[in-house]
């Protein structure tokens, strides 16, 4: 299924011929299409011409522009001419917008991009596909109010997967996977590989935890699947405007920091991006009084106020500042009966509110004893 099609079934090249025609003023069904889209409906008939896109009032004015020329060669020619011959020669002989317009016979050029967005070896569409898609999606969400979210998944321990089975199964499996995402998905939705082992899938219409238990019944099928818990899943979502309506690349991170939570967390799990402390569950240490001293950078020191979950991977806190992402961090924490230091870099810094940052840490050295000490505090 092409870009178009699954974004704009109900705008055909039918319709777009009646629109030409100036039908759709007396037609109530072409009306009711014209109403929902607006002037928006331009940039939909001259991306579907010439596979390029244009703003709402850019792709009016050629719209326009090719109405007039296509009549303008009815008279010169004494017969009428196709719109998409009216086009290609409105863009080579009139317009200068674009140099080499795209008009070609449509399954050949649906073929044609079809190839160039979708991934060779897992058949779902490719990183240039979701990028634009996401771009789309985002534009299209903020202009009619809807909501939408983004997953990102990410198979556990891939790399020792394929030391251990080789390159050959590492490829095997990547495609079991993507036939199973396939299978979960609804036609609106849209399955992408990111890169290597990373999948992200573009949820139209869903919430937070609507994203949340797709993505959990996903990771729960593979786990449980023919791969028989020999790999696992993780993932991170995020959903628009719910965690940001600034732009489609805050969203994409905020999903991928999201992700890192779940990697840092255990691994094996969804976590959604949070916004609101209350979204978080706070880690009993049984009563014990804990110190933080940052021995590097100093500038940091004190600005920690609470510990929020410890574990052999890395370490979350409450802090009153921003810690830079990939910051190297030494730290020292103290109780009535352990001193543990460790060494680690952040993976993460969320906004909790005006004065509260959640942070993440991920132990690039830390002692067996260390572990040992940490495992036993949650």
């Amino acid at each position: 299924m092409s870009q178009f099609e699954i974004k704009y079934p109900e705008v055909t090249r039918d319709i777009i011929y009646q629109f030409a025609s100036g039908y759709y003023k007396n037609e109530p069904s072409l009306e009711k299409i014209y109403k929902k889209f607006g002037d928006y409906i331009y940039s939909i008939f001259i991306q579907k011409l010439i596979g390029q896109k244009f703003t709402p009032e850019e792709a009016k004015k050629i719209w326009e522009g090719i109405l007039r020329h296509k009549s303008h060669l009815r008279m010169l020619l004494k017969r009428d001419v196709k719109l998409e011959v009216a086009a290609l020669d409105y863009f080579t002989s009139i317009s200068a917008l674009i140099e080499e317009p795209i008009i070609v016979e449509e399954k050949i050029f649906n073929g044609l991009r079809e190839k160039m967005m979708v991934d060779e070896l897992t058949g779902l569409y490719n990183y240039r596909y979701f990028k634009q898609r996401l771009e789309e999606e985002f534009s299209y969400a903020k202009r009619y109010n809807q909501i939408f979210s983004i997953a990102i998944f990410d198979i556990d321990d891939f790399k020792n997967y394929n030391d251990k089975y080789g390159h050959l199964k590492g490829n095997e499996l990547l495609c079991q996977l993507s036939k199973i995402i396939k299978k979960r998905i609804r036609k609106c939705d849209i399955p992408c590989r990111y890169g290597g082992d990373e999948f992200v899938i573009i949820l139209p219409h869903t919430n937070k935890k609507g994203a949340f238990i797709f993505s959990e019944n996903l990771r729960s099928i593979i786990v449980k699947s023919e791969f028989n818990g020999i790999i696992s899943l993780s993932g991170g979502i995020a959903t628009f405007p719910t965690d940001t309506d600034k732009s489609a690349e805050d969203l994409f991170n905020y999903a991928d920091k999201a992700l890192y939570r779940a990697k840092f967390e255990g691994k094996n799990r969804i976590c959604a991006f949070p916004k609101e402390r209350r979204e978080f569950k706070r880690i009993s240490l049984k009563g014990k009084r804990i110190s933080f001293d940052i021995l590097e950078p100093k500038l940091l020191e004190g600005k920690i106020k609470e510990l929020k979950d410890i574990s052999p991977g890395g370490i979350a806190f409450y802090s009153d500042t921003a810690f830079p992402s990939s910051q190297y961090i030494e730290m020292k924490i103290s109780s009535k009966f352990e001193v543990i230091k460790f060494k680690g870099y952040v993976v993460w810094c969320n906004k909790m509110d005006n004065s509260l940052y959640e942070v993440g840490v991920k132990f690039i050295e830390i002692s067996k004893e260390t572990a040992k000490i940490i495992k036993g505090m949650d």
